[in-house]
């Protein structure tokens, strides 16, 4: 039988909502009663910072409000109101700016507010979505399924030289199946620090 779902579940999210995500895990564990750990791993279970974007909206806008690095981010230090939108303190001095393209700065300082355990926990869903998708992708249909790759391809005067390399289906299962074991592997290595820095009680 499935075990209760615990009330300060939700509480929490409503909590850590209420702040618009400044309030830190130890807070919300000290005004609920219970782990820091355990509201860490409710944060990343329930997609909280997916859940606060979705409601940050204005009229004007139709996707999430930047609200700036978190009010207790140390890099906003001397700012009263936190650091400002589309600073770079949140990207480690404008390294990432400087370096990264545009298209990918917003996706940085979305990772930069994520807890360590909200990171494990998607990189724990990515892995497992990669090792779902590969079935699909590294499919072998029979043993007579094969696959030919140019490898090389030399063009001159008089005639066209191209050179292909056979895979065959016992080559391609054989290579499907080494790397679906060490994606496996990493998965159950993944789980198991995340079990080992979630409360029991996230489970």
């Amino acid at each position: 039988m499935p075990r209760e779902r615990s009330p300060n579940r939700d509480k929490a999210f409503e909590v850590w909502r209420d702040s618009n995500g400044e309030i830190s895990n130890r807070e919300i564990a000290i005004q609920l009663g219970i782990s820091e750990k355990t509201v860490g791993g409710w944060k990343a279970k329930d997609r909280w910072i997916e859940k606060l974007n979705g409601v940050l909206q204005t009229n004007e806008r139709s996707t999430p409000k930047r609200a700036g690095a978190p009010k207790h981010n140390q890099n906003a230090v001397g700012n009263r109101g936190g650091a400002p939108l589309q600073n770079d303190n949140a990207v480690t001095h404008g390294f990432f700016r400087k370096y990264f393209p545009e298209a990918v700065h917003e996706l940085l300082a979305d990772v930069a507010a994520m807890s360590e355990l909200d990171k494990l926990w998607m990189s724990i869903q990515t892995q497992f979505t990669a090792i779902i998708h590969a079935q699909k992708v590294m499919f072998v249909s029979d043993s007579e399924d094969h696959s030919d790759f140019q490898t090389k391809k030399i063009s001159g005067e008089s005639m066209d030289v191209e050179e292909y390399e056979r895979q065959w289906s016992f080559q391609k299962q054989a290579n499907f199946l080494s790397a679906q074991a060490r994606a496996m592997s990493e998965l159950r290595s993944s789980i198991k620090t995340f079990l080992e820095l979630a409360d029991e009680s996230d489970l």
